[in-house]
């Protein structure tokens, strides 16, 4: 029997899983393992979830041979004792007549079937956003490193024309000069004050300068398109330098300060992702803040029926989705009538994720925030463009 297969999930596996309609589609979500729980918790409640979708399955007209067919997958593993105890972290099973995915998730997740004519991605989406990728510069005189630091690790970077420490650029900058100074045909004057800096600084000072210019150019020429933002990590003063010369990509405002020889890679990057959340939290409180100036204005939208228009119609810049709430029920978008259940019924969706997949379409935002802090019931509030 065949299993479920494992897929990494990345923005076009994402684009594949929430553009699918029309079709039955089961979409499984299992909590993580509670440590102090057996370790058979977790498939028992997944026995009894598929029971359930071949319930609603059957119930919409399939017969109930192909729905065990259907589900037979994640049937599989049930009995897998190894997936269980190897495997801690939250879990989505996605089923459909040709598909059959099992994605693990960083961020937690509950318990959810949704039986239904698309696949639930709401918790998908809201995964793979926090997801984000920066680069630490660790800059000292006698190293700099770059590294690639996303939720999983960090990895160093390559960067062509990066000098490798001070000493390293002194040397260059004395090749170039040794090669300019040829080129002229021995000529004295113009090549000894090629690199002579103004401003009746310290020789030492001066070379600083001109090393940390070199690595803001580097930067700005390599760095842009492998990552949107950069966070520096090095002493104050060196900083305060670095930034007079320093053009992309976005320099966050928050540094990691201090000597960063005495650094490992992986604390680097556990700083850079603390740095990144307190980013989102900030950003989040600021579009909150946006949001209530914006009530009642043709600019946001506040209710579930406005939301769910907006994303119908491509209006919406960012949404903001209350991670722990579920709407469910059924939304015609030709004539945006609303149908809302207090608890989920067979064939019912999300009606969170119609708003998040509308969003996607057009390419808006998504950014989850702390239960309770959206105005209304709804669970969703939306910054629009027009």
């Amino acid at each position: 029997m065949k299993d479920t297969t494992p897929v990494v999930l990345t923005p076009e596996t994402l684009h594949q899983l929430t553009t699918r309609q029309g079709e039955p589609c089961v979409s499984i979500y299992l909590a993580a393992h509670q440590p102090g729980t057996p370790p058979t918790e977790r498939p028992i409640r997944l026995k009894n979830m598929l029971r359930e979708a071949e319930h609603e399955l059957t119930g919409g007209g399939m017969r109930a041979a192909d729905a065990r067919k259907f589900l037979a997958p994640a049937e599989v593993l049930i009995n897998s004792e190894k997936f269980w105890m190897t495997e801690p972290k939250p879990l989505a099973l996605l089923l459909a007549a040709d598909t059959s995915a099992r994605i693990f998730l960083e961020r937690p997740a509950a318990d959810v079937l949704v039986v239904s004519d698309h696949f639930h991605t709401r918790p998908l989406v809201l995964d793979l956003i926090q997801d984000e990728t920066t680069a630490v510069l660790a800059v000292s005189k006698n190293h700099v490193r770059v590294l690639r630091v996303n939720r999983h690790g960090a990895e160093p970077l390559r960067v062509k024309g990066m000098p490798a420490s001070l000493s390293d650029f002194r040397k260059l900058e004395e090749a170039d000069r040794d090669n300019k100074h040829r080129k002229e045909g021995g000529r004295a004057g113009k090549a000894s004050t090629a690199f002579s800096a103004s401003g009746g600084e310290d020789p030492e000072t001066e070379a600083i300068t001109r090393y940390l210019r070199q690595i803001a150019q580097v930067v700005a020429d390599q760095l842009p398109e492998r990552s949107p933002t950069l966070i520096w990590a090095g002493v104050d003063e060196e900083l305060a330098i670095y930034q007079g010369f320093h053009e992309a990509p976005r320099l966050l405002p928050v540094s990691i300060m201090g000597n960063p020889d005495r650094t490992a890679d992986h604390e680097l990057a556990t700083r850079a992702r603390e740095i990144l959340m307190g980013e989102r939290l900030l950003e989040v409180e600021q579009l909150q803040a946006t949001l209530a100036e914006r009530i009642g204005t043709d600019n946001s939208a506040t209710t579930l029926s406005e939301v769910l228009a907006a994303a119908r119609d491509g209006r919406i810049d960012t949404l903001l989705v209350d991670e722990s709430v579920h709407c469910w029920g059924h939304f015609e978008p030709s004539d945006a009538t609303l149908h809302v259940h207090p608890t989920r019924q067979a064939g019912d969706a999300d009606l969170l994720d119609t708003a998040v997949a509308g969003t996607l379409r057009t390419r808006g935002r998504i950014l989850p925030v702390p239960t309770g802090t959206l105005p209304g019931q709804a669970g969703v509030a939306a910054l629009l463009r027009y």
